[in-house]
């Protein structure tokens, strides 16, 4: 059932970042400028400002979770971008009689290479509030994590692995330090 859900997921981004219009780019002219068709608008003036996002939804009999991150990166050289965003996750489950609710907030530091077209290598500093509401007992955390990654990257979507260097068997947002991401570029 996940493979399945993945799939979708993953032909749902594909079918989305395809579906955009060009934005008025004039493709021929950038090929033959050997420039990349999606960072140079129609006056040649490139604008190094670029948005994206990662969502999550999953649900089990016994789990609810959604999970949204908008970001902005920089260009500060052709193969080379940094930036942020904001996390916003909330997490229910029940297990034995008990409800637990997590309400999870933060910002993310990011910082791209991309050595070739198609492969992006990451570096991303993540910075967690947790709060945690289990049968009306409020705890609250702080977790951080230092992931570092790699992506399959297409012209508006990244699909990878990263792995936190920072993980904690016992404080980690994460089940596990590897951990796949999707990226979609806007």
């Amino acid at each position: 059932m996940k493979k399945i859900i993945f799939s979708l997921i993953v032909f749902w981004s594909l079918s989305i970042s395809y579906a955009q219009s060009d934005f008025g780019l004039n493709l021929n002219r950038n090929i033959l400028l050997n420039k990349p068709a999606f960072c140079c608008p129609k006056d040649g003036k490139s604008n190094p400002w670029q948005f994206y996002g990662g969502f999550g939804l999953g649900w089990t009999n016994n789990e609810f979770y959604a999970d949204i991150k908008p970001g902005i990166l920089y260009r500060l050289a052709p193969k080379f971008r940094i930036g942020g965003n904001l996390q916003f996750t909330y997490l229910s489950r029940k297990s034995f009689g008990t409800t637990s609710r997590y309400y999870i907030y933060g910002y993310d530091l990011l910082a791209l290479f991309l050595p070739v077209s198609q492969m992006e290598l990451s570096a991303d500093y993540q910075h967690s509030f947790v709060s945690q509401n289990i049968s009306g007992n409020q705890l609250s955390r702080q977790v951080k994590a230092f992931f570092v990654g790699a992506a399959y990257r297409t012209r508006h979507v990244a699909i990878g692995m990263k792995y936190d260097l920072l993980y904690d068997e016992n404080n980690s947002l994460y089940n596990s330090p590897f951990i796949p991401f999707v990226r979609i570029y806007f």
